[in-house]
This record gives structure tokens, C-alpha cells and sequence, in this order.
């Protein structure tokens, strides 16, 4: 079915409130530094104010997350002076229970912060997280405009959208102070511009710095978006015509890329003698190398899918508030359902697989989707901590497509009445509110 144009901005707009209010109430609700990390990434905010330069090796495991890249906590830098100063300590205590494993709780919280009778320094994480929330808004105004690129004023098109961004994971890291809010944004940006010029052969300057700029920023948020630059010479090989034109895109791209992080690279060249700075990152954690081998792995494989599926749907607190398994087994069938869809059209259509505009961007959302994923595989395997399931909601867009365009292939056609459009918006919406108060919260 076909929305009017008047129709279809009423569901954007709809959209991006219901998601704008949600996660708000989200963030207010939740208690501070209950979610994966935010006390790390609040400490490296507060370790560059303290100290006036970023973190150099060796990293205290104390400020565990002083290994990441610094986009992110250079953005938030002067918000935490200009509300905080002078006193940048949160001032909540680690729980003795939860070091034992007996609390769901990582943090001691008053009976004052959980009415919300807060104090300056709770005031001013929460003031933080709301820039996590205009940050997810935007990936919310990208991610719908990503699978309109595949399903145009199609009632698919709010309905994808929904599928992903009211997903009470992705709620739930878009309400809190994470640098996954930034990654999915440059990530989807990216993603946005390739795929809306997956068949331009032309070579266009100001695109193709655009595109190196972005995937600079994002090298310099999180480093597991090193993936985007397989992604990129990927676009370029199906977008060039003959070898010049590769090595020409190539160079605008680089060019762009080091117009915007150069600084970063030659700051770790000469620190670590490597332009990325994974060697932080690997130094902290080759205390977890896996010793595993052979036959052996394969637990390692299995215990990542699941921890993985399950953190991407639905892992609340310190990954310590689980869905019932019913939950997580409806959503695996359906997901199932949808890739089978998906995998079964291509393979329908093997021999026209490129002939089309569309064919080439599901292709692409596919290719991105699988890139990100071997690569937190690998990395998992290589040091077994947690499988993150937030690590892929950098391709949240590509991926809800792929999975919502299987199903609707396999059921020939999934629709809604534009006149109920709005409501299931709507519900989409209270059910996140009512997992927050009815399922989370009394957790705490």
C-alpha cells in the first residue's frame, strides 16, 4: 500500500516523537551508570577535563573504557564542564553484592535518585544523556529515510522503521551516555550515501570527500567501524567503471577521510606506531585472549550467537534483566522467517542479481550487514568477553530491511490500513514505556 505524501509525514513526525519521548522517559527512569559501560565513558569524559589531553597508554582498568577512540567524548567534553564544573564526580558507589554477583544493581543508588530528588552530580549525567538522545533522533531521521531508498512511500517503509528503532535495546543504549549513540549515526550516514548512490558510476568530487569525512569520524568513535572502510571499497569496485576510476574515488575518499582525522592518525603512529590505536584496546584485553582451539571454538561460536541475539533484543542494567526465553524464541522465528525470505529471492533471482537498482541495494544492506558481523565474530573468538548485540546496531537499518523484506516476500505482502498506521506507531511506543515500568524498573 501506498501512502499519500500528507500521510507519510504524519507518520514520520509521529515516529520521531513517540521515539524522542520514550527515550526521554527511558533516560530520566533508568538509574545512572545502570547500562553496559556509561560509567566508563562518563570517567574518560572526565579523565580529558581532569587532565586536559586524552588517554595515553597503559590504561587503569578503573577507567575502562579510556581505550576508545575520542570522538565521542571530545563532543561531550565542554557539555560536562559547562554543567559540572566544579565537582565532574558522579559520586555513586560500586555495590559489595554486585562484585559477588548477588545484585542486578552495579551501582548503590538512594531512595532520593530513584524518586527523582536528585543530586547536582545525577542531574548532570542525566543532562549528558540527552545528548546520546538528539544523537539517536537523527539516527532515527536516517534510518527511515535508508529503507525508504528500498521500499519509497510503501507503507514498509514505517513499518521497517518501527521493527528497528522501537526495538527496547536500541531504546534503551539511545536513553544512556554511550558512544554506540555517534557510531550508529556516522555509520548510518554512510550506509545512507552509498546505497542512495549505489549505481552512480560518475565520479563526483564533493560526494566522495563527503564520504571519506564521514568515515573518518567514525574511525575516530569506535573501533569496531573499521568495517565501513570494507564497505567503502566495496562501493567503489561496483561503482567504477574501469581501474582509473577506482584509484580516483579512492584518493577523493582518502582525502576526505584525512582532512578530518589526519591528527588521530599521526597521534597514534607516533604513540603506538599504528594509525588506528587498536593496540590500546588489545593491550587491555590480552588478559582475556582466548586459549581455545579446534573443536573447541565452536562453544565459543554458539555462546557468541546467542549472547549476541539476546543483547541485541533485549539486555537491560549490566547486561543483568532478561526477556522471559518465550520473548527471544518469537523474535528468533521470525528473524529466521525473514532472512529465509530474503536468501530464497536472491536466489530466485541469481541470474538478474545486479540488473537492478533495487537488487544492488539489498545486495549491499546484505554484504554490510555480514561484514559487521564476521568482524565482532572474529574479534570474539579472538578474546571471548561478552557478545554485544548493541555492536551491530550500526547497520539497524540494513539489517531490519533485509529481515522485513524476507518476511514480506515469504507472506507476499505485509500491510496495514493508513488509517491504524498512526496506532501501531502508538503501541509500538506504550509497550516500550510499559517494559520500562512494568518489567524493569521493579527490578532495581
Amino acid at each position: 500500500m501506498q501512502l499519500n505524501k500528507k500521510i507519510e509525514r504524519l507518520n514520520f513526525y509521529l515516529i520521531i516523537f513517540s521515539f524522542t519521548l520514550v527515550t526521554l522517559i527511558w533516560s530520566i527512569f533508568i538509574p545512572v551508570l545502570e547500562a553496559p559501560d556509561e560509567s566508563g565513558h562518563y570517567a574518560y569524559i572526565k579523565f580529558i577535563l581532569d587532565h586536559k589531553s586524552l588517554p595515553v597508554l597503559p590504561y587503569p582498568w578503573g577507567d575502562n573504557s579510556l581505550y576508545h577512540p575520542p570522538l565521542y567524548f571530545l563532543t561531550l567534553t565542554p557539555i560536562l564542564k559547562l554543567i559540572g564544573e566544579p565537582d565532574y564526580d558522579v559520586n555513586v558507589n560500586l555495590s559489595p553484592e554486585w562484585e559477588t554477583g548477588k545484585s542486578i544493581n552495579a551501582f548503590v543508588h538512594s531512595k532520593e535518585e530513584l524518586s527523582l530528588n536528585w543530586t547536582k552530580s545525577i542531574q548532570t549525567v542525566h543532562l549528558l544523556r540527552i545528548s546520546s538522545i538528539i544523537i539517536s533522533v537523527l539516527s532515527v531521521f536516517l534510518i527511515y529515510n535508508l529503507i525508504k531508498l528500498y521500499f519509497g512511500s510503501s507503507v514498509l517503509t514505517p513499518l521497517t522503521t518501527l521493527f528497528a528503532v522501537f526495538n527496547p535495546q536500541f531504546i534503551f543504549h539511545s536513553s544512556v551516555i554511550t558512544n554506540d549513540s555517534l557510531a550508529i549515526f556516522l555509520s548510518t550516514f554512510l550506509l545512507f550515501l552509498l546505497i542512495k548512490n549505489i549505481s552512480s558510476l560518475k565520479l563526483d568530487l564533493k560526494r566522495e570527500i563527503v564520504i571519506g569525512a564521514i568515515l573518518g569520524l567514525a574511525i575516530m568513535t569506535k573501533q569496531n567501524l573499521l568495517f565501513l572502510g570494507i564497505i567503502v571499497f566495496a562501493w567503489i569496485m561496483l561503482n567504477s567503471k574501469a581501474l582509473s576510476d577506482s584509484i580516483k574515488k579512492t584518493i577523493f575518499i582518502i582525502l576526505g577521510t584525512l582532512s578530518v582525522a589526519g591528527w588521530y592518525f599521526i597521534r597514534n603512529i607516533r604513540l603506538y606506531n599504528e594509525p588506528f590505536g587498536t593496540s590500546g584496546q588489545l593491550e587491555m584485553f590480552s588478559i582475556f585472549a582466548n586459549t581455545r582451539n579446534g573443536f573447541d571454538l565452536w562453544y565459543d561460536v554458539m555462546r557468541f550467537l546467542i549472547t549476541t541475539f539476546k543483547t541485541y533484543w533485549g539486555a537491560f542494567g549490566w547486561y543483568t534483566i532478561y526477556f522471559p526465553y518465550i520473548y527471544y524464541i518469537i523474535i528468533g522465528l521470525f528473524i529466521s522467517l525473514g532472512l529465509s525470505g530474503t536468501f530464497y529471492y536472491l536466489y530466485k533471482n541469481k541470474t538478474f542479481i545486479f540488473a537492478s537498482t533495487f537488487n544492488k541495494r539489498l545486495i549491499f544492506s546484505l554484504f554490510s550487514v555480514l561484514i559487521l558481523f564476521i568482524s565482532l565474530l572474529i574479534t570474539y573468538l579472538k578474546y571471548p568477553v561478552v557478545g554485544n548485540g548493541r555492536f551491530l546496531f550500526p547497520v539497524i537499518g540494513p539489517a531490519s530491511l533485509v529481515v522485513i523484506f524476507g518476511a514480506n516476500h515469504i507472506f507476499k505482502r505485509i500491510t496495514v490500513s493508513k488509517t491504524y498506521l498512526p496506532f501501531v506507531t502508538v503501541l509500538a511506543a506504550i509497550l516500550n514505556l510499559s517494559i520500562l515500568f512494568l518489567f524493569i524498573l521493579p527490578k532495581y
